[in-house]
């Protein structure tokens, strides 16, 4: 039995975040290192706590940012990861991804998908939380 399925990680813990670990994460641009979905998540989570510091941003942005951050990318593990700039060039399918992702996180693991849809929102509006993210 493997540690994740063991205790209360077994009981806390949807054990299907843990395919974070397994989708690779593509980028066309170059990078110190190649990660995998689940560290590029703890890089984000971890940079906007630091931004969050540097800049005394507020307790209830701050909160909200990592939320962002921590669910940013959990639809991957059912759709897999698509380069930000294949995003970019076509936003159609930018469109048609997010509905996916959605629909897949309501199906699937219905307690993060409120926030994901959250930082769909925010992310449209560009506020402070979602550009703290993004930045990150």
């Amino acid at each position: 039995m493997t540690y994740y399925n063991r205790g209360k990680v077994r009981t806390l813990g949807d054990t299907q975040i843990l395919g974070l670990g397994e989708i690779i994460r593509y980028n066309n641009r170059p990078k110190i290192k190649h990660e995998n979905v689940a560290e590029h998540t703890f890089y984000v989570i971890t940079t906007v706590l630091k931004i969050c510091q540097m800049y005394n941003i507020d307790d209830y942005i701050k909160l909200k940012a990592l939320e962002f951050a921590a669910v940013h990318d959990i639809p991957e593990i059912f759709l897999g990861d698509v380069p930000y700039d294949t995003k970019v060039d076509n936003p159609d399918l930018t469109e048609i991804l997010e509905r996916a992702e959605v629909v897949s996180l309501k199906k699937n693991m219905p307690e993060y998908a409120e926030s994901y849809e959250k930082f769909l929102k925010e992310e449209k509006e560009e506020t402070i939380a979602y550009l703290i993210v993004k930045l990150a």
